[in-house]
């Protein structure tokens, strides 16, 4: 039971991670400063071991027990969905110039194709497990840049983040083929580049 509730945790608070740096990036006037800020978020997870979704299906490859990571995976993204909702509607009740950025912010979501979404969330995978396989505890420094470069450049190319963009799910015309085309995009970019990444290993 214990271990269940670590692991619900730490998803959890992935989550709540992803949607503190959903507020400081709609909040921020500029969008360089914003993207840098929101790297925070993902700082934290990394280095505090919590369990997100695009962190973790990229290295899926080389979990001892598949079929639990699997299922671990499909947990895990529930909770971290979960906790970014959870950060942003409260935020946006206590602010309402928040909730019209969020709610434009969705509505250019829901308004694009989900070819469009899947393509972008699939570079945004592969950034994602840049950052994962790159954070080894090794050189907190060249980690830290590694990541915040990595969060910057999807923020400002305007990849797809299927966590961080969940927001659109608390509004009611939310395009749901889109968001799942999102995750779908995460996934495939993810793990690619953690398929790759391994065999490069491997060979040397």
């Amino acid at each position: 039971m214990n271990q269940k509730l670590t692991f619900f945790s730490r998803a959890f608070l992935a989550g709540i991670m992803i949607g503190i740096g959903d507020v400081i990036n709609a909040m921020c006037e500029n969008r360089v400063v914003g993207a840098l800020l929101f790297g925070l978020g993902l700082l934290c997870i990394l280095h505090n071991g919590f369990y997100l979704y695009t962190g973790k299906i990229g290295i899926v490859w080389i979990a001892p027990d598949k079929k639990k990571e699997i299922l671990n995976l499909f947990v895990g993204i529930i909770c971290n969905i979960i906790g970014v909702m959870l950060v942003v509607k409260l935020y946006m009740i206590a602010n309402t110039d928040f909730a019209e950025k969020m709610a434009k912010t969705a509505q250019t979501l829901s308004s694009q194709s989900a070819a469009s979404c899947f393509l972008g969330a699939i570079f945004c995978g592969m950034l994602m497990t840049v950052a994962t396989v790159s954070c080894r505890r090794e050189n907190m420094v060249a980690e830290t840049v590694i990541t915040l470069f990595c969060v910057m450049v999807f923020i400002l190319a305007g990849f797809k983040h299927c966590i961080a963009n969940a927001s659109m799910l608390l509004f009611l015309d939310c395009n749901y083929v889109n968001y799942l085309a999102m995750i779908a995009g995460n996934t495939v970019g993810s793990l690619c580049y953690g398929y790759l990444f391994g065999r490069a290993r491997e060979n040397g």
